[in-house]
């Protein structure tokens, strides 16, 4: 009987965790505007040997974000510039980025109908990225380790969109978990991306790098968001794509004049360019 309750127990335990995702799943607001996009793809050459390699990388990206409800839209362009180093068995990069962004919002509930519309945001931050690095061969890098993080402050109209409604519910600073909510203009967050990576050269001239990972932010109870990517280079040509989902949210709340609306996709797209020097 003992052997039967321990396995339950793990049993039990999964199911109250998958419970608590289920619930928080179906509970929404509005976030950031800049939600998934603070994940850039940074750029690192590839060592010939034992000697160092630096670069500098200068680019943007356009970012298809998250959109927090049903027929909404949220986008936003990034501007950026990292440095970049490796080395026998290390990666590194640091590098700041400024962006713009929009986020239309659609079907308020009546009370809140008037903030209908587009909503700017804007800000800035920096990122850096560590890796531990295994040279398969000549032509086949795997960084099997790797950290990038990031921090970004985001204002405009969109911040100040989300004081509107906490004012319009009448919600008090400290009552509701979201940020968004008892932010008054400003938002910051702080973001940890572990991945993996591998840097493929083809030849003098080309090189792929596909990378695979997720992502945690400090500023959410729970937020897991995988993404994978693919780096294109040809000599001092970089171009990139992402893909990435936010897997888990327990950062939002349900109020009661938003119970009946649809959740938007929690999905993203990311196309970016840059050039090396």
């Amino acid at each position: 009987m003992i052997t039967k309750i321990k396995g339950i127990k793990p049993i039990i335990h999964l199911c109250i965790f998958s419970g608590i995702i289920l619930v928080s799943s179906c509970k929404t607001y509005y976030g950031d505007g800049l939600a998934g996009g603070i994940y850039t793809h940074m750029q690192t050459p590839m060592t010939e040997g034992e000697e160092s390699v630096s670069r500098h990388y200068i680019g943007g990206k356009y970012n298809q974000d998250v959109n927090y409800y049903e027929d909404e839209k949220n986008e936003s362009a990034e501007f950026s510039y990292h440095y970049a180093v490796s080395e026998e068995h290390v990666t590194y990069a640091i590098g700041a980025f400024g962006f713009l962004g929009n986020y239309q919002v659609k079907n308020l509930p009546r009370k809140f109908e008037e903030l209908n519309g587009d909503h700017s945001y804007y800000g800035g931050g920096i990122r850096a990225k560590v890796a531990y690095n295994i040279p398969l061969n000549n032509k086949v890098h795997w960084r099997v380790i790797g950290l990038q993080s990031s921090w970004h402050i985001e204002r405009g109209n969109y911040s100040s969109f989300k004081n509107k409604l906490r004012r319009l519910e009448n919600i008090e600073n400290g009552d509701a978990i979201n940020s968004g909510i008892n932010a008054s203009h400003d938002f910051s967050n702080i973001s940890f991306y572990p991945y993996t990576e591998f840097a493929i050269r083809l030849n003098d001239s080309w090189q792929l790098t596909p990378q695979f990972g997720f992502g945690l932010r400090l500023n959410e109870l729970i937020a897991l968001r995988g993404f994978a990517g693919l780096n294109i280079s040809y000599k001092g040509l970089h171009i990139w794509g992402t893909v990435q989902d936010v897997g888990m949210s327990l950062d939002r709340v349900l109020l009661s004049d938003f119970s009946e609306r649809q959740m938007g996709t929690n999905s993203h797209f990311q196309l970016g360019m840059a050039f090396s020097f």
